[in-house]
């Protein structure tokens, strides 16, 4: 169970870490955007925006998953009961069926590249959005693919 508390407690660094990682990124994005741009005064004043919701959401996300796993942390009763349904074989075969991981990664990688990308260029933006839009459908209809079928 020790060896879990420490997972749990790398799984809490690493998420802090890129949770301010990201957001130091779009800082600098945000205050040097228009003389990043190819053209200057390029950036639409509605794409700004629409980049500091996503970004806002994509925070928001990773930052419940940070607080519950830290909350976790705090009882033992807590990390076992967490323990247990993080190792269920149905769910564990459900995840690994579905590339979990990998789309979670891939996501969160997306949404981050679409941000960046909002201060370059409109349509690789809107291309990285609406990946991460069908990347989200392939994952849940294949989690309730294979929740049905297991």
């Amino acid at each position: 169970m020790e060896t879990f508390r420490q997972k749990l407690k790398a799984r809490v660094i690493g998420l802090a870490v890129v949770i301010i990682a990201m957001n130091l990124i779009y800082l600098v994005l945000l205050v040097s955007g228009d003389r990043l741009a190819f053209m200057p005064r390029m950036i639409p004043d509605g794409m700004k925006e629409f980049t500091m919701g996503a970004m806002s959401g994509l925070t928001l996300f990773l930052a419940i998953r940070l607080i519950t796993t830290a909350v976790t942390l705090r009882s033992e009763e807590a990390v076992k009961s967490r323990y247990i349904r993080e190792n269920d074989e149905r769910k564990h075969m459900i995840q690994q069926k579905t590339g979990s991981l990998g789309f979670q990664i891939a996501g969160v990688g997306l949404g981050f590249a679409a941000v960046v990308a909002g201060f370059f260029d409109q349509t690789v933006f809107f291309t990285l959005i609406m990946s991460l839009l069908f990347l989200v459908l392939v994952k849940a209809a294949l989690r309730l693919y294979f929740a049905r079928k297991y």
